[in-house]
């Protein structure tokens, strides 16, 4: 499953990855008038995005393998979860 030092990795890029992009996208989105529950599910998205960025590009192939492809999977479909929220919320608010 790696050891600290891998997960420290992790933790500071996806930090790294997803501060960047959190900067980049939200302050857009949040001068548009995006109302609270989409931006909530936007930023989740983009928590878990950034997770997974981070195990992908600490552990690379090795993301196949058990136990770090059950990680891996929670973390993608957290991901997936919170932009299907995003986009359904979306739906939901137009005229």
């Amino acid at each position: 499953m790696g050891t600290i030092r891998d997960w420290a990795e992790v933790a500071f890029m996806a930090v790294l990855w997803g501060g960047l992009m959190l900067l980049w996208t939200t302050r857009k989105r949040t001068d548009a008038g995006m109302q609270w529950p989409r931006l909530f599910a936007h930023i989740m998205c983009s928590i878990f995005a950034a997770l997974l960025f981070g195990i992908l590009f600490t552990f690379e192939w090795a993301v196949l393998h058990p136990p770090l492809v059950f990680v891996t999977g929670l973390v993608l479909g957290g991901g997936l979860f919170f932009r299907y929220k995003a986009i359904s919320t979306a739906r939901k608010t137009l005229p």
